[in-house]
């Protein structure tokens, strides 16, 4: 089984994720802590809600832990479908909690869902602040595009 991700919210820095399509970050909708709450794009703040450690595993995957949370990048309910929400949920060791990511030119990477096989998207490539990201079959679209900005709380 990989290793617990538990603890990572403890170091203090992370990554926000930018969207190339909209320029905002992912996001845990209202800076919730609760076991399924819905990740959407919004502006950035620079909370916690927004940062989020990658935590490599042995097989090159890596989970994506919420700073604010301490819980990871999910698929809703496991879905391997189209269209399927993403969330934070609590560590299982899952494949839809298991992530690789691509480069995609110099400054942008693509996450892709090891349980999937899809990409992470923003849903209908909306510009909107709280629209929902979802994971869909890679397209090429900058909506499927993210650029990781280093963020740290600086006391």
């Amino acid at each position: 089984m990989a290793p617990t991700p538990a603890g990572a919210a403890s170091e203090g820095c992370g990554y926000e994720f930018v969207s190339a399509n909209s320029g905002l970050v992912a996001d845990v909708a209202g800076a919730a802590v609760d076991d399924g709450a819905p990740v959407i794009q919004w502006l950035s703040t620079g909370d916690d809600n927004q940062r989020w450690v990658p935590l490599p595993l042995p097989d090159g995957s890596f989970v994506l832990v919420n700073l604010n949370s301490n819980m990871v990048l999910d698929v809703a309910g496991s879905s391997t479908d189209n269209g399927a929400a993403i969330v934070q949920s609590e560590w299982d060791g899952s494949a839809t909690q298991l992530w690789r990511q691509y480069a995609f030119g110099p400054d942008f990477v693509v996450f892709i869902n090891v349980g999937s096989g899809r990409a992470l998207d923003v849903a209908g490539a909306s510009v909107e602040t709280g629209t929902g990201l979802i994971q869909w079959d890679w397209n090429g679209g900058a909506n499927q595009l993210w650029q990781g900005i280093a963020s740290c709380v600086v006391a």
